[in-house]
């Protein structure tokens, strides 16, 4: 029983541990590339003349891959691919001189949104679908579930083995009892 109790609670400390490190690692991996697409977005909208948003989408695809740019004009008129999300609330707040920074559901599922006003009344609109963010999440998840299963056979073999060695001096005693009485 002592053998079961200790690789149970072995077990159980090493499980505890992946899914909060699993968590931590996702939500660190959508946080850094929310801040790189930030960032981004910072950089682009300082840029003197946005010309088209292809031009824009040009300057885009050096940092980040996967990147959906968009440019709103003065007047309000959007062009390029991540137009799709821009909605009255993000042109009202671009048109206030505010920054935007939210998530979306798009086509190709939940999309992160930096939008920030830009030199001359223009706007720069960045979209970053976070099944890009996925797939960079897909290694390390699969490293650390490897190293999981490595902590999980040691916590085994160690629980084995120290359960086996707290167990022997109770079960001397309790034989050295049995013979006294």
């Amino acid at each position: 029983r002592v053998t079961i109790v200790t690789v149970a609670v072995a077990m159980l400390a090493v499980v505890i541990t992946g899914l909060i490190s699993l968590q931590l690692v996702r939500s660190s991996t959508t946080q850094d590339a929310r801040d790189q697409l930030s960032a981004q977005a910072d950089i682009l909208a300082r840029i003197p003349r946005l010309a088209s948003a292809a031009d824009l989408a040009d300057k885009a695809k050096l940092a980040l891959g996967g990147t959906e740019v968009a440019l709103v004009q003065p007047d309000g008129s959007v062009e390029g691919l991540a137009g799709e999300y821009v909605d009255v609330i993000i042109l009202r707040r671009l048109a206030a001189g505010e920054s935007v920074s939210t998530t979306r559901l798009g086509g190709p599922g939940t999309v992160m949104i930096e939008a920030r006003p830009a030199v001359g009344g223009a706007a720069v609109v960045l979209a970053l679908p976070t099944s890009s963010v996925d797939r960079a999440l897909g290694q390390s998840t699969v490293r650390i579930l490897a190293a999981l299963g490595i902590g999980l056979v040691v916590a085994i073999v160690g629980g084995t083995l120290l359960a086996g060695a707290l167990s022997r001096p109770l079960t001397a005693t309790a034989a050295a009892a049995r013979r006294m009485a």
